[in-house]
């Protein structure tokens, strides 16, 4: 719905996607979180696409809380979502009017840069990369 102009009706499934994670999680940690780290980030997009700056920001965080756990466990897994992840906070944060400069430095701590995850798998990563550099 959001690729199609409607944003507000992608919400609602976002937000249901995150609740179920959110349940699958406390039962089985390992397995879900994953996908629980993925769902907040989704949800931040979706929030700051709507111009709902404050939530989207609530949202990314909550990701960037999850996946340095993923990705010190296994970093060659999740270290890549980490980057990106932390690519689109900083994006969130521009988009709210969060200075640049405080939104950019964060994202090249935990994980070094976006361009070590795109070294990992080239194909995968050069279309967000590429959008990054737009900014």
């Amino acid at each position: 719905m959001s690729e199609r102009g409607r944003p507000a009706e992608a919400l609602t499934p976002v937000e249901k996607a995150v609740s179920i994670r959110r349940r699958l999680s406390v039962a089985n940690p390992s397995a879900h979180a994953p996908n629980l780290a993925s769902s907040p980030s989704n949800l931040g997009i979706r929030f700051s696409e709507m111009g709902r700056h404050e939530e989207a920001l609530t949202a990314e965080q909550e990701a960037l809380q999850i996946y340095p756990h993923l990705a010190a466990g296994n970093p060659d897994a999740h270290k890549p979502d980490l980057a990106l992840s932390l690519g689109t906070w900083a994006c969130v944060r521009h988009e709210a009017r969060v200075e640049l400069p405080e939104a950019y430095g964060p994202s090249r701590s935990p994980c070094g840069s976006t361009t070590s995850s795109s070294l990992c798998a080239p194909a995968r990563y050069l279309p967000d990369r590429a959008e990054a550099l737009r900014l």
